[in-house]
């Protein structure tokens, strides 16, 4: 596929009807709203179109809203926001996935400071170290300062205690800024390359955008787009769940020239590759 570059998304709004949007790197950084992002939004409603918020945050959807609202943005400007750590609460009170039986008995938090919201405090108990546990939680570092580095003796020490984790943000990495900081998948993705179990909640697993759809209108996958700055969750997960995708090149990967501020075509192209997805669209940064 050839992924085509366009000037803004008035390009193709008449294409789609259900527009599935990305917060962090695609409508702000952590901070701040990019600019513009609030007029696009209002363009979108005018048309009638449906705006879902689809983020790994391991908040609350509540949680998210509040910060939304400190920026400037309402329900007037989106329709609905799936969080993935509002899904993993979700599905660890009702267990209805064979998964998640596994997660069970005492659990040790990694990010409860940071993150207190995930877990339904009600139905389980938690556990001051990790001797006592039978399960990991993990919503990300206990500190935006926190490097792979502070984990590894407690991941090996839950390996070797064979520990499945959940993890309910799959994202590696994310910008606050123009800082780079660890997010929970990294933690993740070493545990297991060191031979842990893993099971994450989030993009690009099909769980969060079944839950769009079913929020949206399941018979319109093929009205609907996905727009974000992560080619190993926003679009890989646009990819396996059938529908469009738009790539913001200046988000996570920072593909866009740092001094003439076009697309580097051929590093996406190649990015692309090596991850085996395929945008439909890409864009510098996300313009009406």
């Amino acid at each position: 596929m050839i992924t085509k570059e366009i000037s803004g998304l008035r390009v193709i709004s008449e294409n789609y009807e259900i527009f599935i949007l990305d917060l962090w790197g695609t409508i702000y950084d952590g901070q701040a709203l990019f600019p513009g992002i609030k007029a696009l939004l209002e363009q979108l409603k005018k048309r009638d179109k449906k705006v879902i918020f689809l983020s790994n945050s391991p908040q609350l959807p509540e949680v998210v809203h509040q910060r939304l609202g400190r920026l400037g943005l309402s329900t007037l400007h989106y329709d609905h926001l799936v969080t993935s750590g509002g899904e993993a609460n979700s599905q660890l009170i009702s267990m209805e996935s064979k998964e998640f039986s596994a997660f069970n008995g005492k659990v040790f938090e990694i990010g409860p400071n940071r993150f207190p919201n995930t877990l339904p405090k009600e139905k389980f108990v938690t556990a001051e170290n990790l001797s006592e546990a039978e399960w990991i939680l993990n919503a990300g570092p206990d500190s935006e300062d926190n490097q792979l580095s502070d984990y590894k003796e407690l991941l090996t020490m839950a390996q070797k205690r064979n520990l499945p984790m959940l993890c309910s943000n799959p994202d590696k990495i994310v910008f606050h800024g123009k800082e780079k900081h660890l997010c929970a998948g990294g933690i993740a993705e070493y545990y297991q390359t060191i031979g842990g179990r893993v099971i994450f909640v989030g993009k690009p697993y099909p769980k969060v955008f079944e839950r769009c759809m079913d929020i949206a209108t399941p018979e319109k996958k093929n009205k609907t787009v996905m727009i974000g700055d992560n080619l190993e969750t926003d679009i890989l997960g646009a990819n396996n769940f059938g529908i469009h995708s738009m790539l913001i090149a200046s988000g996570v990967h920072e593909l866009v020239n740092p001094n003439k501020g076009g697309i580097l075509k051929g590093e996406l192209n190649e990015l692309q590759k090596i991850l085996k997805v395929d945008a439909n669209y890409v864009m510098p940064s996300l313009k009406w």
